[in-house]
């Protein structure tokens, strides 16, 4: 009767010079290891792994020089749920899950004591091999390339006045952390800077225009008056009136002339 296969993986502790940690996950007989910020994403990748090949999948924990146990895919699941609900550390993950008898171990070994494993073959194997790390580290090179490709817009612009947009309403869809530095309110317009951090890295800043938003209505525009002289309009009467006045000016002036040239005479009584 043939034996079913098992895919076996390793995911061990690993420090650099600031004694950051961060996990590698090796598949055996593979030069390569693959390496995650967290013991949560060295998990999940390998389940995710686990899920494509054919036969059973372990992972076996390695911590201090030595193996702690291994887990299947669904123990695997259980693992992090219990981690995360404990809110450990990624310093103490490995140690956590062998304590709290979270993973399989050796029969022989005390439930007090850290179980360690005899180191197999697989030592052997990372000893007489010389892995191609994949890091997952990300450059500034990585994050400008990426913040000209990202697409940055308002949420439901069209239902918002000019004069109501915030930073906080500007968003972007990318896997870096999408960061607005500033806004500007033009005519119809805002003018957004921004850029994308991971961690201490940032990518240079850019610049965008952002149109579309919702139109002010007549009631919040501001009001504008026009001012008129009132004037008196010229009746039939006033040029009648005025007629009369202008006629008794002439005669009086023609009597008046009369009168100096000695051509007429008042009589009085």
């Amino acid at each position: 009767m043939d034996k079913t296969k098992l895919n076996r993986f390793y995911l061990s502790e690993k420090f650099d010079e600031d004694r950051n940690i961060s996990f590698n996950l090796k598949k055996a007989n593979s030069k390569e290891l693959i390496n995650f910020k967290t013991f949560a994403e060295g998990v999940e990748e390998f389940n995710r792994i686990a899920t494509t090949l054919d036969g059973d999948s372990k992972v076996w924990f390695h911590r201090d020089g030595a193996f702690r146990g291994s887990a299947s895919p669904e123990t695997a699941i259980r693992i992090l749920e219990k981690v995360r609900e404990a809110q450990i550390k990624d310093e103490e993950a490995i140690e956590f899950i062998n304590r709290e008898q979270l993973v399989d171990v050796s029969s022989s070994k005390t439930k007090k004591q850290p179980v360690i494993t005899k180191k197999i073959e697989v030592e052997e194997e990372i000893k007489r091999q010389t892995p191609v790390v994949k890091t997952m580290s990300i450059s500034v090179d990585d994050l400008n390339t990426e913040v000209k490709e990202i697409s940055v817009y308002i949420t439901d612009k069209e239902q918002k006045l000019l004069s109501e947009v915030t930073l906080d309403d500007v968003q972007a869809t990318s896997k870096f952390n999408f960061v607005a530095t500033s806004l500007r309110r033009e005519e119809d317009a805002v003018v957004v800077t921004y850029l994308l951090r991971d961690g201490n890295r940032e990518s240079k800043e850019l610049t965008t225009v952002i149109k579309g938003f919702k139109k002010e209505s007549s009631e919040n525009m501001p009001l504008h008056y026009i001012y008129h002289v009132p004037r008196v309009g010229w009746t039939w009467a006033a040029f009648l009136t005025l007629g009369i006045v202008c006629l008794i000016a002439i005669i009086c002036i023609i009597l008046l002339s009369l009168y100096m040239n000695g051509l007429f005479t008042l009589y009085w009584k």
